[in-house]
């Protein structure tokens, strides 16, 4: 075995062991109350908002046609086909 910089056990090298889990229909509640519901306002922020900033700042002495609303229907359309 190997010791890290403090003398700590580093874990052995390689590739790890994996394995098939099964998910409860509680646990894509609590993946989906936990971790998609709370991603959306960062979404939003950093996918909608941001873009449209973005258009604004840089193309401020035109019109770009870029609004909430079609960034967001964009986004939106994008997440579902894929």
């Amino acid at each position: 075995f190997r010791l890290g910089a403090s003398g700590e056990a580093l874990p052995p090298a390689g590739i790890p062991a994996m394995q098939v889990v099964e998910i409860s229909p509680a646990d894509w509640l609590v993946g989906l109350v936990q971790g998609a519901v709370p991603q959306i306002p960062t979404t939003l922020l950093n996918s909608v908002i941001a873009v449209c900033k973005l258009s604004d700042d840089l193309y401020s002495d035109r019109e770009t046609g870029v609004t909430v609303r079609s960034v967001s229907t964009s986004v939106g359309a994008m997440n579902v086909i894929f």
